[in-house]
């Protein structure tokens, strides 16, 4: 009895260790997967902060449901897009040119009903050139920013070495300027989430509503030849590493591109997302269209409109720019492709707006100059000149208002 007892009190020790071990074991699982880890053919690897973000959806009770605005900031000759997510965050893509009066416009437009400067939990560079980074560095400044999407392009810049070894990554394409330095300098001393932006760094945020009723929107950044950073090799100007994303939500669909170009050939950006998603167009039909690199005859080419079929389409430029944007030929390309065309130059600051039900509407800050919405650049800058600057001083007396 005696020897019979003994092995039964080795089985109850060994049950209990491999207890002990079973529970460890369940521990250490939920620790690790909880704090972003994965396990793959017995290996632990962390995911990147681009595989977390692709997969994100966050769900949470919002105390009321609120329409998503999108702002086209009129900043002169430049993109500053400004967007009121429904579930109450925000969005920044591009700031426009330091050289234009864009802090003012920021400022009036990032403040929230109380007269508080917002929190800006994403912000979206979409590529070096000053006239969409200029004034990166003046709201990282003055703006609490929480996560930030960053072009794949290396800063030549001659302080670029003093920056800590990852930071600084991505193509060469001669981006020396300061301006782009030190947006990322503002990224890095901002201390809070970033990553350079590909295909996979969408995300879907859900909530739902004190009745339980859910909502959800989407932010995809539609660039398949982008699957890994390796895709972006092939391009050789800043204007084609810019971002492309759909935004979608209540069934409505808003496309900004950047500065991509149809121009560059088979290889640049606006080709090579045409020539991806030919097949699925479905995927980028959208209600409407933030138009390329301010009108330029280099992007928005007949086959792109075809493709995407946007039924409004926005063109963020500047007053009597020097680059004549937009061009006649653009302009043409829209009314063929039966888009109805709206201007920052002429009529200000342009407000889309969509509610939960999906019910769309677009406000300008003047309809004064409709009648020259299909002139190109040019013919604005020359009616400038012959009428003493009149759509100019009539646009700063909006501003004042």
């Amino acid at each position: 009895m005696a020897k019979k007892k003994k092995k039964d009190n080795k089985k109850q020790l060994f049950i209990y260790f491999v207890t002990f071990l079973v529970i460890v074991a369940v521990v250490l699982f939920v620790f690790y997967v909880s704090n972003g880890y994965k396990f793959d053919f017995g290996f632990l690897e962390k995911e990147s902060e681009s595989e977390s973000a692709a997969s994100s959806a966050e769900i949470g009770e919002v105390d009321s449901i609120r329409d998503l605005k999108v702002y086209f900031l009129d900043i002169g000759q430049g993109d500053c897009i400004y967007i009121e997510l429904p579930d109450g965050k925000n969005m920044l893509i591009d700031t426009g040119d330091k050289r234009n009066a864009g802090k003012e416009v920021i400022g009036k437009y990032l403040t929230n009903d109380k007269g508080e400067k917002v929190k800006i939990d994403y912000c979206v560079a979409t590529h070096p050139d000053s006239d969409h980074i200029g004034l990166m560095s003046y709201v990282y400044d003055e703006y609490d920013v929480l996560k930030s999407y960053r072009p794949y392009v290396y800063s030549e810049n001659k302080l670029a070495p003093n920056f800590p070894s990852g930071l600084n990554e991505g193509k060469k394409i001669k981006a020396t300027s300061d301006i782009y330095y030190n947006y990322i300098k503002s990224v890095y001393d901002e201390q809070t989430p970033w990553e350079f932006f590909k295909d996979d760094s969408d995300f879907t945020n859900r909530f739902y509503d004190k009745n339980n009723a859910e909502y959800e929107y989407t932010v995809d950044f539609q660039m398949p030849y982008a699957a890994t950073l390796n895709g972006y090799n092939y391009f050789t100007t800043p204007n084609d590493f810019s971002a492309i994303i759909m935004l979608e939500y209540a069934d409505r669909k808003v496309l900004f591109t950047g500065d991509i170009e149809y121009e560059t050939g088979k290889k640049g950006a606006e080709q090579s997302y045409i020539r991806e998603f030919v097949d699925y167009s479905y995927m980028v039909d959208c209600d409407v269209l933030k138009v390329a690199h301010h009108g330029s005859d280099s992007s928005t080419s007949e086959e792109f409109l075809k493709l995407v079929k946007p039924e409004h389409s926005v063109i963020s430029c500047g007053l009597s720019n020097k680059h004549a944007h937009p061009l006649k030929s653009t302009l043409n390309n829209l009314t063929s492709a039966h888009s109805k065309i709206y201007r920052t130059d002429l009529q200000g600051t342009v407000v889309l707006t969509i509610n939960s039900k999906g019910e769309m509407t677009i406000d300008v800050q003047t309809h004064e100059y409709d009648s020259m919405l299909f002139d190109d650049g040019d013919t604005i800058k020359a009616y400038e000149k012959e009428h003493n600057d009149e759509i100019e001083k009539f646009k700063a007396g909006l501003n004042a208002a």
